[in-house]
């Protein structure tokens, strides 16, 4: 990995974050409310605590952490928030997964005798925040080797230079660099949650943190390792994605996202098991509760035509869930959609799209009607007053009318090579594995084969959700699995003719392992 000094402003931001910590002012390390921003501030919040304690003679870091309310505050620094840190006499904030935007707030801060760091991620606008320090690889005038880092691992990258800068002023090791390793279980989960292109540092970042978070001395994600039934012993991407990320983000989503960090933070083991149960419950309720209105959506949408991009809008709804509402919505008619909830005089807008629709770039067409958006190809938010909610449906549909064409609302998947049931060893799955961890830019390889036969269906799960099979071809069978998707269970028989599209998996029953087809699609 880089030389965390080769980025920009680096060397800054560490002799400032020194010279608060010899002078004992009160340091705040302010996240963001998902899976990327918890980590990053669990992260600094850590390596801030440790640097100086009591035990090793010096001062200690005074340091404290705030992540705003998804609700009630939004996204990034806010004027309200600054003013409750000023009361609280801060001298120094560091944001993480946030910040490069907030030009304005962070001039409010200056006035209100705050100084500024901000390390962050996201697309840099031209003219970058006048604070102490600004660190991202996207800064335009930033040469270091990789850009795409999460917020989590450009926070990584601040606490390795805060390490490296402690130990030489104190000419001795106060911490090692060794002992940074501890922090890559965390430094994985948000890198994978946040859907960064796992390629360069973030591979290597994927790679060792999947390793830790084996062996992970973290007692929060211990805790949630028992109330989500999961091994961590077997970590990988999927688990991240699919079992861990959620029940985090449920706590921002339902909650407020500092029982999520308080979760990854605590010592106790008591204390542990009783917020990974809390985050559990609030995982259920978000499952529940985007459930029902998926459903009342979907059975809506069978009685009419589907316009080319779905417009959604309820004042019930929370602007925590609104994006898992348009990911749904998309995922099932194939078409970009803007999930939106209404708070008085304002709508908070999410955008999700499966098909090859641009959102940032549909986003900037319409920024005169918004209070503010941002995101990137796949996704988007944004806000504006209800009094122009009229003018922007309007113009969204005639865009949409205009702009796509139905064979622009057609769903993909890139098949990597055409193979037979008897191409399926032990040796290709070896192959295969190599190419681990998979994530955005480096996908896990998908395959197809033609007339394959059904043996045996049958639907598993609780209440029957998904579709268990059993395919044969020229001899070979395999067992395959179709997930949510147990309403097929009753359409096959024995020897219907499919063309199946899957990802080769491995099957572990005890000291017996199994090559099984995970089924992506069919025909």
């Amino acid at each position: 990995m880089g030389d965390p000094y080769l980025l920009k402003d680096m060397d800054k931001a560490v002799k400032r974050i020194l010279q608060a910590i010899e002078k004992e002012e009160n340091i705040v390390v302010f996240g963001d409310y998902d899976v990327d921003g918890i980590t990053a501030t669990a992260v600094v919040y850590g390596i801030l605590e440790k640097l100086t304690p009591p035990a090793r003679g010096g001062a200690r870091a005074n340091v404290s952490f705030y992540i705003p309310h998804r609700m009630q505050e939004g996204y990034g620094l806010n004027k309200k928030a600054i003013d409750f840190l000023a009361n609280k006499k801060t001298g120094l904030i560091i944001t993480v997964d946030n910040g490069i935007s907030n030009k304005d707030e962070i001039v409010y801060a200056k006035k209100k005798g705050i100084d500024i760091i901000v390390t962050d991620h996201h697309e840099a606008p031209k003219v970058l925040p006048n604070a102490v320090a600004v660190i991202n690889p996207k800064r335009s005038d930033d040469t270091y080797s990789f850009r795409d880092l999460a917020g989590v691992g450009v926070a990584f990258k601040l606490a390795h230079a805060l390490v490296i800068a402690i130990n030489k002023k104190r000419k001795k090791e106060v911490i090692s660099e060794g002992y940074l390793k501890w922090y890559l279980d965390l430094v994985a989960l948000g890198t994978v949650s946040d859907i960064v292109p796992l390629l360069g540092e973030n591979r290597i970042i994927a790679h060792f943190g999947l390793v830790v978070l084996a062996k992970t001395r973290n007692t929060g994600l211990k805790a949630l390792e028992k109330v989500a039934e999961v091994d961590l012993k077997n970590s990988n991407p999927y688990m991240i994605g699919y079992q861990i990320a959620p029940r985090l983000n449920a706590a921002g989503r339902m909650a407020h996202a500092a029982l999520a960090l308080e979760l990854l933070l605590t010592r106790d083991e008591g204390e542990a098991g009783v917020l990974a149960m809390r985050l559990e419950k609030l995982n259920r309720e978000r499952q529940e509760v985007v459930s029902k209105i998926v459903d009342s959506i979907k059975s809506e949408y069978k009685k009419k035509e589907i316009e080319k991009i779905i417009l959604l809008k309820d004042e019930k709804w929370s602007s925590g869930i609104i994006g898992l509402i348009a990911g749904r919505i998309s995922g099932e008619f194939s078409r970009p959609v803007f999930a939106m909830s209404q708070d008085k005089d304002l709508i908070k807008g999410s955008v999700r799209s499966d098909v090859e629709f641009n959102v940032i770039e549909t986003l900037s067409i319409f920024e005169k009607i918004f209070i503010n958006y941002g995101g990137h190809k796949g996704a988007g938010g944004f806000s504006l007053k209800t009094e122009d909610y009229e003018l922007f449906q309007t113009q969204v549909s005639q865009y949409g009318e205009g702009k796509l064409k139905d064979e622009d609302l057609i769903s993909f998947l890139n098949i990597e090579k055409e193979i037979e049931f008897k191409d399926i060893t032990k040796k290709l799955f070896d192959e295969i594995k190599k190419f681990e961890p998979f994530g955005d830019k480096n996908p896990e390889p998908i395959f197809i084969t033609h007339g394959v036969k059904v043996k045996e269906a049958k639907k598993v799960g609780k209440e029957n959700t998904h579709t268990k099979l059993k395919l044969i071809k020229d001899g070979v069978e395999f067992s395959a699995i179709l997930f949510n998707h147990g309403e097929m269970g009753d359409q096959f028989y024995y020897g219907k003719d499919i063309d199946v599209v899957y990802k080769i998996t491995e099957n572990v029953w005890g000291s017996r392992r199994t090559l099984e087809l995970k089924i992506e699609d069919l025909k």
